[in-house]
């Protein structure tokens, strides 16, 4: 049996640095960064979406005792009774709203549409089908006059 042993330390040096380089790749690149280490698999389950307007002591809002905790109109920088110096643009009217008023329908299936502008129109019926009109119609309704408004404080929601 015979030993060969080679005393360069440039060679050595070169061993070390690409033993170092492995083990950098393994814990830094695979486990650290790619999570390797960890079983991949698709994630089943049922989603679940809600929305909560701000509650004193982030209280349940479906119990009589529990209280908002919406921010004053004075403070929100979007509303047109702003007190603040800067603005943040365009002002409107803001009214403050619950999980009731801004999704009256609930949430259906997984997907959630949060208003946070509205925009509403009165219309009053303008069709009554008759031998003065040949019992055809140009509108169903007339347009009337139109609001548009901010969900105040929309940001805190949760």
């Amino acid at each position: 049996l015979k030993v060969v042993r080679i005393k360069d330390h440039r060679l050595g040096l070169i061993y070390y640095a690409l033993i170092f380089l492995i083990v950098l790749f393994i814990f830094g690149y695979e486990l650290l960064y790619c999570n390797d280490h960890f079983d991949k698999r698709d994630v089943s389950g049922t989603s679940r979406i809600a929305l909560r307007h701000p509650t004193k002591e982030h209280c349940d809002p479906a119990l009589p005792t529990c209280e908002s905790n919406f921010s004053s109109l004075l403070n929100l920088s979007y509303c047109s009774v702003y007190a603040g110096a800067q603005n943040a643009g365009k002002q409107l009217d803001c009214e403050f709203a619950d999980r009731l008023t801004l999704l009256p329908n609930g949430v259906m299936g997984n997907e959630m549409l949060v208003p946070t502008r509205i925009i509403a129109t009165d219309e009053t019926a303008d069709c009554t089908p008759g031998p003065g009109n040949n019992y055809t119609c140009s509108n169903v309704f007339q347009h009337g006059e139109s609001r548009e408004r901010y969900v105040a404080d929309i940001e805190r929601f949760s």
